[in-house]
């Protein structure tokens, strides 16, 4: 049976997605240890993880550096079954001005092995990123921009820095991304909490798209880390606390929302109006494009119409696509590998001697319904290889290996993530669009070729971190924060 929903590994890579002399324990002897913390995470009020924090100085190539390490573990269920994340950091910056010279990344999710090392160059306007997928290996190079600092290293900068009305904007490595992105802070004398006792100021830090509120103690230390579009909180507590068991929670579950009325005949539905009521402090960016459009906006309600949208069967459209407008969505990605040799004899496979852009991308789509063997909730968000070697996964792992095999015969896609009606209820859902003289969309999972309007669009883009970010933001928004209402429904 195929898995429908979209697993949590997308949304649980935001909590936390060179020379091995980084990770060497030998090479980074603490000469110096500045401070070391722990945090219980917080998931709805359950313990779900810890965190451990220790900032030391070393000597690495004959010089002082200040090394940052950061341990995250946390257990979560999906739909009853346990997934277990964890994850370690290591950066080393100068002792000064904390810019960066070097890092390491591992984690761990649902079994899946991630490794990520760099260095920056000697003129330190780059940084080359080995990266290590389930075995899968690439390289990465980012050009950083002035003052960039490791995002890890922004916690320290703050501490540096506090004052009241203090405001700083940096560009920030994000070590598990591969990424350069903006962070914000700005703090402020704030009151304590009984939450957070001994908390004499608030910062709030933006880091690309997310948004956290730290409630520091008069030294700059963080008692609490808020993460409000998670309902998650980061509490400081001594070592036996954080080494206390986890009682982790169904976020599958938590996620499912039921509307005021059933869908009925899903396969005759042909255009869908809905009313979304959030209880948000703000109403989130609502997607509207070919599939949907806003009709009303009312205070915390938006009246959202979505249809289907058939492609022509009888128009013939060729592949591969030259156009360079189209290069974006045609390249490999972190998550593609559209131009691995698996990948691309697969896809010569499916597609057989077919011609026709359209029929291509929906034989494609079935063929992939066949080829994934098992479901699996425990796996976080797999890439297309992985895929190929597993056979399993759930619905972000068929958009992801479907994605990549129409990408690897030169026919433009996108990767989609938004909700959909199964069983009664909305849930947490990715499928995919391909372009043939216009964007059309295909569900590998549920086999449809052209998508049923229960298919609530939250964001589009490719399988890059930094994309994806995006689908993790527009999916946090609405998690555990609206009310669905039908509206209409008009039937074929």
């Amino acid at each position: 049976m195929r898995k429908i929903f979209a697993g949590f590994g997308f949304l649980i890579l935001i909590v936390s997605l060179a020379g091995p002399v980084l990770h060497s324990e030998e090479t980074l002897k603490k000469e110096k240890v500045i401070s070391e913390e722990y945090y219980d995470l917080l998931f709805d009020k359950n313990k779900v993880g810890k965190v451990r924090l220790e900032s030391y100085i070393s000597k690495f190539r004959g010089s002082e550096v200040y090394v940052i390490e950061e341990e995250m573990n946390a257990v979560f269920l999906r739909g009853g079954t346990e997934m277990k994340t964890y994850s370690k950091s290591r950066t080393l910056s100068n002792m000064k001005d904390l810019s960066p010279i070097g890092y390491w990344y591992e984690a761990s999710e649902g079994g899946v092995k991630r490794t990520l090392m760099g260095l920056v160059s000697k003129d330190k306007k780059s940084i080359e990123i080995n990266i290590d997928i389930g075995g899968t290996k690439t390289t990465k190079k980012l050009e950083l921009p002035p003052n960039t600092i490791f995002s890890n290293a922004f916690e320290y900068y703050i501490r540096r820095n506090l004052n009241p009305g203090f405001v700083k904007k940096l560009p920030l490595i994000m070590e598990a991304d591969a990424d350069v992105v903006e962070g914000l802070t700005q703090s402020e004398k704030f009151e304590p909490i009984d939450l957070c006792p001994n908390s004499v100021y608030k910062t709030t830090t933006t880091v690309a798209g997310i948004k956290n509120i730290e409630l520091r103690d008069a030294s700059g230390w963080p008692v609490c880390v808020i993460l409000p579009t998670m309902n998650a909180i980061f509490i400081r507590v001594d070592k036996k606390k954080a080494d206390e068991g986890f009682t982790p929670v169904d976020i599958f579950e938590q996620s499912l929302i039921k509307p005021d009325k059933p869908i009925k005949s899903i396969n005759r539905l042909e255009k869908l109006t809905l009313k979304l009521t959030f209880s948000s402090i703000e109403v989130p960016p609502i997607l509207e494009d070919e599939y949907q459009k806003i009709l009303k906006k009312e205070g915390k309600s938006v009246v959202l119409e979505i249809r289907r949208i058939r492609p022509d069967m009888d128009k013939k459209v060729p592949f591969p696509v030259k156009d360079e407008k189209f290069k974006k969505y045609i390249e490999p990605t972190r998550y593609e590998q559209s131009t691995s040799e698996q990948i691309m004899e697969l896809a010569q496979k499916f597609a057989g001697e077919e011609t026709d852009t359209v029929e291509v991308a929906i034989k494609v789509s079935n063929q992939v319904g066949g080829f994934i063997k098992g479901a699996s909730l425990s796996k976080g968000y797999l890439s297309a290889l992985e895929v190929y070697e597993q056979k399993v996964g759930d619905c972000t792992e068929y958009s992801v290996l479907t994605s990549a095999l129409l990408k690897s015969l030169g026919i433009p896609t996108r990767l989609v993530m938004g909700l959909v009606y199964v069983d009664g209820k909305f849930g947490f859902h990715s499928w995919l669009d391909y372009w043939a003289d216009g964007w059309f969309s295909v569900d590998p999972t549920l086999n449809e070729e052209s998508v049923n309007p229960t298919h609530i669009r939250l964001w589009t883009g490719i399988g890059e971190p930094s994309e994806l970010r995006g689908a993790s933001t527009s999916a946090l928004n609405f998690l555990n924060k609206v009310k669905i209402e039908i509206l209409d429904a008009e039937y074929k």
